[in-house]
């Protein structure tokens, strides 16, 4: 039994092709008109948006419809058929919302196509892709492919798009981790060299690839539910940052990039809106780690498979020491949280904790006191902060930038010895350290 299409059916999906590109080709081609580019950023600078990148990623979205005739027509042509009559206008009835777990918009068959070929733009920006014909069109027909998919109920591909700032890379170059690959944002066409408030400026993109459920409803007041794991990054925010900072060589002034902003990129509608945290950090210079790369990718990797909850105070707390702290006694009190996570105890804390941390981190025996008076004295000073003690910000700053450094080297030691260790309580790993042999 032939499961060939009719070749109606195959003259008809032909002709649709043919519709989408020969509509794609022209839309890429106006925006070499300066005119066009003009108009874009127009819009762009409506839109308000301080982060350039973001502004950028916005601009790159835009369809100035009024200036493409044939959308509306090649719209009414593409959703006739049979398998896409579901998306077409209906008289008496509202547009469909195409819905996913991130939100939704209402989208008229216009605004649908429409939406193929912005998407096609934001992924060619985003995901750093050549900027030519033959990459835009291949994109919008791969767009409008995954349109039929969503049509049939099937799980479509899309990108969770996060703007990253306090790193850069090199241009060309990008960093493979579980949770996406970063790539230094595309050069802007407005560069602010003084960021808004405590927000840093966008310097990288990270996109990850997901499927994920699109449903379409007509409904006034749509009742559908989704899975929130779809579009989940907590992970992201959470162990990218640290598994940068233990990767860096400088643990002074160690790597935490932080997100900026995020999005869901469908392949058949641009970025309808954005999500920007708020993100307290001290001001310092973005920190180059492309001569990194192979180190955050394993350290990546480690943080990945070895990470458990017991120890999201210490991860977090990290990465708040690092990257957020304006008031140095904040990162010293921080880091030393992180010492008490990870090797915390109810009683004797202060020599039980700094003679667990000697133990893990001095290899050499006979500077194991030495070490753990060290230890002793930045917690002397981590509990005169807390105190209301007057302390000389000299010593203050000392004790901090000492602690972080310990922060570190404990993590790095428990994260490499694995999910089973990490998984145990502070208590537990404090006592199994102490009794290990010398």
């Amino acid at each position: 039994m032939s499961l060939a299409r009719p070749p109606s059916e195959a003259r008809s999906s032909s002709d649709h092709l043919t519709a989408v590109r020969s509509l794609a080709v022209s839309v890429f081609n106006e925006r070499s008109d300066p005119d066009y580019l003009n108009e874009l950023g127009e819009w762009a600078d409506i839109l308000g948006i301080a982060d350039p990148v973001l502004r950028d990623f916005h601009r790159h979205g835009l369809i100035l419809s009024h200036r493409h005739q044939a959308l509306e027509s090649t719209a009414d042509k593409l959703f006739s058929t049979a398998e896409l009559r579901a998306f077409a206008r209906r008289e008496g009835e509202l547009d469909p919302m195409v819905l996913h777990a991130g939100g939704g918009s209402r989208v008229s068959p216009t605004g649908l196509l429409t939406g193929l070929l912005s998407s096609a733009f934001l992924h060619v920006y985003s995901l750093r892709l050549p900027r030519d014909e033959t990459t835009f069109v291949r994109t919008v027909l791969e767009g409008f492919e995954e349109l039929h998919r969503a049509a049939r109920g099937e799980r479509v591909r899309a990108y969770l798009i996060f703007g990253i700032g306090g790193v850069k890379l090199a241009d060309e170059r990008q960093v493979s981790t579980p949770w996406g690959v970063m790539r230094p944002a595309p050069p802007t066409s407005l560069e602010r060299s003084i960021r808004v408030g405590f927000q840093p400026v966008t310097r990288c993109l990270l996109a990850e690839s997901r499927l994920v459920t699109v449903k379409f409803d007509r409904a006034e007041s749509p009742q559908e539910t989704f899975d929130s794991s779809e579009i989940a990054a907590d992970s992201l925010y959470l162990l990218l940052p640290l598994a940068c900072s233990l990767a860096s060589s400088d643990t002074t002034e160690p790597a935490a990039p932080l997100v900026t902003w995020s999005t869901v990129l469908l392949p058949f509608q641009g970025a309808t809106g954005y999500g920007i945290p708020f993100l307290p950090s001290r001001w310092r210079p973005e920190i180059d780690v492309t001569s990194q790369i192979s180190e955050i990718e394993e350290w990546s990797r480690i943080v990945e498979s070895s990470h458990a909850r017991s120890v999201d105070v210490a991860a977090r707390r990290l990465v708040s020491a690092i990257a957020h702290r304006i008031d140095r006694g904040d990162a010293l009190i921080d880091a030393v949280i992180v010492w008490e996570n990870i090797v915390g105890t109810s009683t004797e804390t202060t020599f039980r904790v700094t003679a667990a941390l000697a133990k893990a981190l001095q290899p050499d025996r006979t500077k194991r006191r030495s070490f753990r008076k060290t230890l002793g004295r930045v917690y002397t000073v981590r509990s005169s902060v807390v105190h209301g003690a007057a302390v000389d910000p000299a010593k203050i700053d000392d004790a901090a930038s000492k602690a972080i450094d310990v922060a570190l080297r404990i993590l790095a030691f428990s994260y490499k010895r694995g999910r089973a260790w990490l998984s145990l309580d502070s208590t537990t790993r404090a006592d199994a350290l102490l009794l290990e042999d010398p």
